[in-house]
């Protein structure tokens, strides 16, 4: 099978994504880091053998999932197929191959992937660097059949068990690694009475034995004492060093720091003018912080001033309260109506009303029904009672139409404006993929950055004028080039050499260095002519070796200091910039060097950005409106639900009215109330009944709406009164809007203020640059670059004084102590090449070695006293013949152990030599491709690969024909068997009709450029065998190479993600 095309519609960081593979088998994919190479592989596995579960789905940018799908176009048996895989839950992905839905195990399926497993694909066709650095992939069933597929067979197994039975009895024998064994007990036990017998010996021997041991010990004590002394002298001098070291060190230090201060004369008037214009700059940098302080404490009092909207929004409706107020006081006046009653939840003052109402004169013209419905009437219940429920009904059902007639009015009013407001057009803002407040936070940090950078140029400006106003001081001087040590070691060995040759030449031609005159001088000459070559060789090197330069030396380190600073500044306006370009590019507010390029184009951005901040700032508290304005629109929704709930309440309550008075539905409120009036005066028996005063009636109506509306309006404020008065209520609402006016008033009044500070604040800022310019001028004519620097030159005068008294005082203390020892002298060398560390580890060794001497002083004193009684105490000892005896013994065992032992190593030698000549040439067939394949990859180095007998375990011969283990290699070398193992099985594995792609994974990053271009021509010879390669590399330098060899990579784009700075 052979893949010709690659379409990804959703994958990991890939999406409708195609990629064609290249005809001639090899295909090289280039890209950086994370661009998403090994997504590629991964998809690749996955269309074969079925989706992993964390590739199933992939979040976009909005948060969804999105199902990953993709084809891949292959051809097969000389047939063009089609598969493509789709991602499904509860399994790894749907598969179709040419439109029609198929299962893994489907026979085209196992035809093209040829049997294989996707662990044999994993392991061995699609390898990334991991893979190819463990060993352990190597180790499944199917792959371990191929590698260390040897059998043993019987002659094998005869040989194992042989070479094992011949190990065990060596060890018994004598056992190298424990030294124990029989043969080890033997020679201990002959050790043993050897030193017996020498304990033993002669008495006379003995007795000289003793004698030199007592001479020996005592010369032992003269070198001990003698060295003594030496030791103690030494431990003098060092303790004397240490003690003037550090007065010496210190007296050392003073004059370097006496040789480093400056030593110039100083203008007095220029460093008053400093100190002048110094003062100056601190008093207006007080004077600016004070302003920045004022207009912060305004910006906070500004802040602090608490405004209540949901006041200002009930402006209107309190205005027409209280121009109602003095018409409603009348009317409560007129019908004597007190607090206690406005304020009561009963309904007697109500019900009181109605009956003074009706007990009202009134116009005779009022016309009532014909005496011949009195009948009718006498039979309705008209009682006060009745008539009161009556005027609540009619006055709850209108009172409900006036308030939902309110609401639907307010909720227009606010539908319209709503309209109005996103309607307009929002500025390119809205069309960004950012909110506005994140806008907002991105022009801040730009903003930050770019006053920075303005900074950075005000600065290196500054310094490049100290540099232009110093003096250029410059000296040339002649330069020794200096050799190594072991050059003009190389150069004295040839030129004594070179003398010593010559010389040896003159005296053989002269004097004859062999029999025969003629022979002797052509030996001379050999030797005379090797010397003058040795001579001219060390002169050639000495000449071409060493030279000459000119060093240009800076004598002025003002000079070198300022541009170093200014070397300094452009670095970081240079790294600045770059980050500012990089990061800027995918957001609203992208950044060129030409923005960036001067102070001038930086304050031209510095002013764009601010008036893109006010605009985006603006459409913020536009945006602020319209979410306030939906949730009160939300708010009277709710209200006109239960609006209209209520009102079909009060009509049908009113409605019921009506009918159990027996008037008709269709009558207005007044003549309703006219009607029962009516029905009243007939009921209770008058001749003529008595007129109603409508006027007292609609006088009600419109107190009892305008106490409805103040308890509305105190639920919506939701606020406690300290009155209870309804009119005193709303004078209170009033007096609190005007106090609501003025605050905001107020607040308007201090962020003027804040306003008028910060542009004073700006003033003086100026103002302070101008003097930081002047003072930078005079900084330039001292030679310094800030006002630390003056005040270090002042000061240097005072230090040298100071260090001249220290020197002084150190001077007398290493008097005194050069005083304390006069026996010792040191020289300046050995303070110069004194360690503090060194030489308190040699004090610590001379004391510890004294203590030590002492003690060897002991032990031989001891030893001497020990061998004098033993003097004294020889007696004869007749044992000696005995061990002797057993000594004769012993050796005969020794002898003829040793000689069984060397039989069995004979014989495990043949053995072994046997299976080595089994295992060199019955190895499996892979191992034989892998070992053609590790020669090319190594170009000759390592020559073949094999495994132990009856061991999972790889071996790999060099061209010395040293066997080295797999783990003995280098991680490079190490990672080139492993790619010719992979190689050999998939030629194996060709061959038994799995024929799939190889797809590899930056495989060479640890290889060398010799072996990476032996590499690609190994890869190159294994595509001509018809194997298909796809290689997966983020090194340039591989890419170029397959492009030597007229192979175009395909270059992938980067997917990682750009992070904000």
């Amino acid at each position: 099978m052979r893949i010709h095309e690659l379409e990804i519609d959703q994958f990991g960081v890939w999406k409708n994504v195609t990629l064609p593979f290249s005809a001639r088998g090899v295909t090289v994919l280039y890209g950086p880091n994370e661009a998403g190479k090994s997504t590629l592989m991964r998809f690749i596995r996955g269309v074969l053998f079925g989706f992993q579960p964390g590739d199933l789905h992939v979040m976009d940018p909005q948060g969804k999932r999105q199902v990953c799908s993709g084809v891949l176009r292959v051809s097969h048996q000389g047939k063009q197929h089609e598969l493509r895989r789709t991602a499904e839950k509860g399994s790894r992905g749907l598969l179709e191959i040419d439109g029609q839905r198929v299962s893994q195990q489907d026979a085209l399926v196992q035809s093209l992937v040829g049997g294989a497993s996707e662990s044999v694909f994993r392991d061995v066709f699609a390898i990334g660097l991991h893979e190819l650095q463990e060993l352990a992939t190597l180790n499944n069933s199917e792959i371990a059949q191929q590698i260390y597929g040897l059998s043993l067979g019987r002659e094998g197994d005869q040989l194992v068990r042989a070479q094992s039975h011949l190990g065990s009895l060596a060890r018994q024998i004598a056992n190298r690694e424990t030294r124990k064994g029989e043969l080890f007990g033997l020679v201990q036990r002959l050790t043993e009475v050897e030193r017996q017998i020498e304990r033993v010996g002669v008495p006379l021997e003995r007795h000289k034995r003793l004698k030199e041991q007592i001479n020996k010990h005592e010369d032992r004590v003269g070198q001990l004492r003698q060295r003594q002394k030496y030791l103690q002298s030494d431990l003098r001098g060092f303790q004397f060093l240490s003690r003037i070291w550090e007065p010496w060190k210190k007296e050392l230090e003073l004059k370097n720091r006496l040789e480093q201060l400056p030593d110039r004369n100083v203008d007095l008037d220029r460093v008053q003018s400093i100190e002048d214009l110094q003062q100056e700059i601190e008093k207006f940098e007080s004077e600016w912080k004070k302003i920045l302080d004022e207009a912060r404490r305004f910006q906070k009092s500004s802040q602090d001033i608490s405004l209540k909207p949901e006041l200002e929004e009930q402006q209107c409706a309190i205005n027409r309260l209280h121009s109602e107020l003095p018409e409603m006081r009348k009317i409560a006046d007129r019908f004597d109506l007190k607090v206690p009653d406005l304020t009561s939840n009963s309904t007697s003052w109500k019900n009181n009303f109605l009956n003074r109402a009706v007990n009202q004169p009134v116009d005779e013209s009022v016309a009532f029904a014909d005496d011949e419905e009195d009948s009718q009437s006498e039979q309705v219940d008209v009682s006060p009672k009745q008539i009161r429920a009556l005027s609540e009904a009619s006055n709850a059902y209108r009172n409900a139409m006036r308030s939902h007639r309110r609401l639907t009015k307010r909720y227009k009013g606010y539908d319209k404006k709503l309209k109005s407001l996103t309607s307009r057009p929002t500025g390119e803002a809205t069309s960004s993929e950012n909110q506005p407040a994140d806008s907002i936070a991105e022009l801040d940090r730009l903003d930050t950055d770019l006053r920075k950078l303005r900074e950075l140029h005000l600065e290196k400006g500054h310094l490049q004028s100290l540099l232009d106003h110093l003096p250029d001081s410059r000296r040339a001087e002649l330069v020794e080039a200096t050799n190594p040590p072991f050059f003009n070691t190389i150069l004295w060995f040839f030129a004594i050499a070179g003398v010593i040759l010559t010389l040896c030449g003159i005296y053989g031609a002269t004097h004859g260095m062999v029999v025969g005159g003629f022979h002797a001088a052509v030996i001379g000459g050999c030797y005379g002519l090797l010397g003058i070559a040795a001579l001219a060789t060390c002169w050639t090197m000495k000449v071409h070796f060493s030279r000459r330069e000119v060093s240009v030396e800076d004598n002025d380190e003002t000079h070198q200091s300022l541009r170093k600073e200014i070397e300094d500044r452009n670095l970081k306006i240079q790294q600045l910039v770059s980050r500012q370009i990089l990061s800027r590019k995918s957001t609203p507010h992208p950044l060129s060097k030409h923005h960036l390029a001067d102070e001038k184009s930086i304050a031209n951005k510095l002013e764009k950005l601010a008036e893109d901040r006010k605009r985006l700032q603006s459409l913020i508290d536009e945006q602020d409106r319209i979410r306030r304005l939906r949730r009160r629109m939300t708010k009277l929704r709710n209200q006109l639900r239960k609006s209209r709930t209520s009102v079909n309440q009060r009509k049908s309550h009113w409605i019921k009215s009506l009918k159990s008075m027996e008037i008709a539905e269709q009558s207005k409120i007044g003549e309703a109330i006219a009607e029962c009036q009516r029905i009243y005066r007939i009921s209770r028996g008058s001749a003529k009944p008595a007129p109603v005063d409508v006027e007292a009636i609609l006088l009600q109506e419109k107190l009892r709406d305008f106490l409805d509306r103040v308890g509305q309006l105190s639920g919506i404020l939701e606020q406690s009164s300290s009155s209870h008065d309804p009119f005193a209520r709303v004078s209170q609402w009033k007096d609190e809007l005007e106090v609501q006016f003025e605050l905001r008033r107020e607040r308007s009044r201090l962020r003027q203020l804040v306003k008028n500070k910060r542009r004073e604040a700006s003033k003086v800022a100026e103002q302070l640059e101008l003097l930081r310019k002047q003072q930078s001028e005079l900084f330039s004519v001292l030679g310094i670059s800030s006002y630390d620097q003056l005040s270090g030159i002042l000061g240097a005068v005072e230090d040298r004084e100071t260090l001249m008294r220290q020197l002084h005082e150190i001077g007398e203390t290493i008097s005194r102590i050069v005083e304390s020892e006069p026996d010792l002298m040191i020289v300046e060398e050995q303070l110069t090449d004194f360690d503090e560390q060194r030489n308190r580890e040699q004090v610590a060794e001379i004391r510890e070695e004294l203590l030590q001497i002492d003690e060897t002083l002991q032990v031989e004193y001891q030893s001497i006293g020990r061998f004098q009684q033993e003097l004294r105490a020889i007696e004869d000892d007749r044992t000696a013949a005995s061990l002797r005896f057993e000594r004769a013994q012993l050796a005969e065992q020794i002898r003829l152990t040793s000689e069984r032992y060397l039989g069995i190593m004979v014989a495990d030698r043949a053995v072994g030599a046997l299976r080595s000549r089994i295992e060199k040439e019955r190895q499996p067939k892979t191992l034989q491709d892998a070992s053609s394949y590790l020669q090319q990859l190594t170009c000759g180095k390592y020559q073949n690969i094999w495994a132990p007998l009856n061991e999972k375990k790889l071996l790999v011969d060099d061209d010395l024909e040293n066997s080295l283990e797999v783990e003995q290699l280098s991680s490079g070398t190490r990672e080139q068997v492993f790619l010719s193992l992979r190689l050999a099985m998939i030629r194996e594995l060709a061959s038994q009709g799995v024929e799939l792609p190889l797809v590899l994974d930056d495989v060479t990053v640890n290889f060398d450029q010799l072996r990476t271009e032996a590499a690609v021509e190994t890869l190159l010879n294994v595509v001509e065998t018809g194997q298909q390669i796809i290689l997966f590399t983020c090194h340039l330098h591989l890419a170029h190479l397959f492009e030597q060899h007229q192979i175009d990579p395909i270059w992938l784009p980067s997917n990682r993600p750009e992070v904000p700075v």
